[in-house]
């Protein structure tokens, strides 16, 4: 009778220290934000969400830009929108999510994902900035025309050894040269690409770097085109310098390469009409007729 007595009150000590269920743990509160490019493109929008795991209490989070080319708009549920403004230049910042389970502190994650916006409407103008600032020192020494200058009075003489070739003096023709090299030195490419200036200045700063290589490449155009003329019974075919040609696919500046009516790009080279191919060897100072 004892024993009987004795398993009856271990029964219900055994229930209550461990029979019943205890509630399972639960893992870190995680939150991510699903892909986003490091380079967005202007006047774009990008849809993106959140993905939580873990959630003990409720998800609570934002996602915020500290751009303000940047718009942030919340849709339904876990979504957003990025909405990204035109821009004027390049602007580099961050899309920050922060998420908190409940009110707990402790289940809190902070994540910053750093983002860049593409002025691409201004990257064809840039490239032709870039190409006339890595063309500088060709311009101002103006070396293609010099040479075909060159070519053009020996011709002359050749030909016409009792006249006299038209002649200028070096100083004359430069006249521009200083001004065309402080122009185009002065696009501040560097401070665009740091988002310090807009395209708007870069693009007066280029406009202005132009006026200034017309002026420096008008007197060698009158001169060129006046060798040409006394030339002409000489040549295989008259031609004229006409509109300067700066040439970012050919990486040429010249009045001659580049220009549709004197000949054409085949494969990356550009080749000249049969009865202007003389142009190649006069500009090349290897004069071939």
């Amino acid at each position: 009778m004892k024993n009987l007595i004795a398993l009856s009150l271990f029964i219900p000590l055994l229930t209550a220290c461990g029979g019943g269920e205890s509630e399972p743990p639960i893992g870190p509160f995680s939150a991510r934000l699903s892909t986003i490019p490091s380079v967005l493109n202007e006047s774009s929008t990008l849809p993106v969400s959140v993905t939580v795991q873990n959630v003990k209490t409720s998800a609570n989070f934002t996602v915020v830009s500290n751009i303000p080319q940047i718009i942030v708009m919340r849709g339904e549920g876990n979504n957003f929108t990025l909405q990204v403004a035109e821009v004027d230049r390049e602007y580099s910042g961050f899309i920050t999510l922060t998420a908190i389970d409940g009110t707990d502190e402790t289940r809190r994650v902070l994540t910053n994902i750093q983002v860049t916006i593409d002025n691409s409407s201004f990257t064809e103008k840039l490239a032709d900035i870039e190409f006339l600032q890595s063309q500088r020192e060709r311009l101002v020494a103006a070396t293609e025309e010099e040479t075909l200058l060159v070519a053009l009075r020996e011709l002359m003489v050749l030909n016409n050894p009792s006249e006299q070739a038209a002649q200028t003096s070096h100083s004359a023709i430069n006249t521009n040269a200083t001004a065309l090299s402080s122009a185009i030195a002065a696009i501040q490419v560097s401070n665009y690409k740091q988002g310090n200036v807009s395209d708007a200045q870069l693009i007066t700063e280029y406009q202005y770097a132009l006026t200034h290589l017309e002026e420096h490449m008008a007197p060698y155009r009158t001169l060129l085109n006046t060798l040409f003329s006394q030339l002409a019974n000489s040549l295989p075919a008259v031609v004229q310098a006409n509109q300067f040609q700066l040439n970012t696919q050919l990486k040429t500046s010249s009045f001659f390469t580049g220009n549709a009516a004197l000949g054409q790009v085949v494969g990356d080279q550009w080749v000249f009409n049969d009865d202007v191919a003389y142009l190649a060897d006069l500009t090349n100072n290897t004069c071939g007729l």
